[in-house]
């Protein structure tokens, strides 16, 4: 008799079965060891109720830290701003009383390439280790590509160059997505015509963008997306 493949579904909630074996054992320490947790491929970390990650496992780090370790600080901080938005909401979710939460959803690393995800977060409460509150599981389910892969790409690239620009520099192509001339821009920062026109000339260079049409409609794209608010 031909036994059945377990779904994905099912294999996936077996390792969260797992997985939360193994933190109840860290926890059941006074000082918890997490070191079990890097032999899973999943991304497996633990939040506090500010939301701020708390620990992680070595899957977490080689994926989602790169210049910066994500340990203090909250995933709006260093996810793309679409994902950083789902974990909140989900976050908050599982805090105002859902205990535990299963999702799935598509977004960017920090390069700009798509993937779908599966994740799972549970509420703990634990007396002795107060500072946890939430427990993450995520497994990368696979690489999207195609054209909206390719899209996501360049808005994340986009939107990281813009974000890189002096403040000025950033109003200023603001200023030039909504129509407004050299001369109109220059009155505003009390400067030359010409000292717009060469700081905007270098903006778009930055940004990879030709002319103040392709800009405003890059810049719309990313704020459709919500991942700007200019005004537009």
């Amino acid at each position: 008799m031909q036994m059945p493949v377990p779904s994905d579904c099912q294999l996936f909630c077996e390792t969260v079965a797992e997985i939360e074996s193994v933190v109840q054992d860290a926890l059941a320490e006074a000082t918890p060891d997490w070191t079990p947790l890097d032999r899973f491929d999943e991304l497996v970390f633990l939040k506090n109720s500010s939301l701020a990650v708390v620990t992680y496992n070595r899957a977490w780090s080689e994926f989602v830290d790169r210049e910066q370790s994500s340990l203090g600080r909250q995933t709006r901080s260093f996810l793309a701003p679409e994902i950083a938005k789902l974990s909140e909401l989900s976050d908050r979710t599982v805090l105002g009383g859902a205990d535990t939460l299963e999702i799935t959803y598509r977004g960017p690393d920090a390069d700009g390439i798509l993937y779908s995800f599966r994740a799972y977060k549970r509420r703990i409460h634990y007396p002795q280790h107060p500072g946890l509150a939430i427990l993450g599981i995520v497994r990368v389910e696979g690489r999207i590509d195609g054209p909206e892969a390719e899209a996501t790409a360049r808005s994340v690239h986009l939107l990281s160059s813009f974000r890189e620009l002096e403040a000025r520099d950033r109003e200023i192509c603001r200023l030039v997505a909504i129509g407004e001339s050299s001369r109109q821009i220059a009155k505003q920062f009390d400067m030359t015509p010409r000292a717009i026109e060469l700081r905007r000339q270098k903006a778009f260079e930055r940004l990879g963008v030709e002319s103040p049409i392709q800009l405003a409609r890059e810049l719309v794209r990313l704020q459709e997306r919500g991942l700007l608010d200019l005004g537009l």
